[in-house]
């Protein structure tokens, strides 16, 4: 099972808890709150393109990603990270 977090502002660190999948930060509330969209299927070609698409829209997502491999590859989400300068 694959479990990722990107964010195209900051890197998260890799962790199953109730900050990491809800967004849940400390910080200054004038910053405008980003939102966490779990992806599930995320390294397959439609969670893939999907994932692309959330990372690359002019809001602030942060995109947690949940897939089991059977019917995909982490090959896509490397892509992913190199067409979007992202990291997990």
């Amino acid at each position: 099972v694959v479990f990722l977090c990107w964010s195209t502002t900051s890197t998260f660190a890799l962790a199953a808890s109730a900050a990491a999948v809800t967004g849940i930060s400390g910080g200054n509330q004038q910053q405008q709150q980003q939102r966490t969209v779990l992806v599930t299927g995320g390294a397959g070609y439609i969670g893939s393109h999907t994932c692309l698409e959330l990372l690359n829209s002019p809001h602030p997502y942060k995109v947690v990603v949940v897939d089991n491999l059977d019917n995909s590859s982490e090959e896509s989400l490397k892509r992913v990270k190199e067409l979007t300068g992202c990291d997990p």
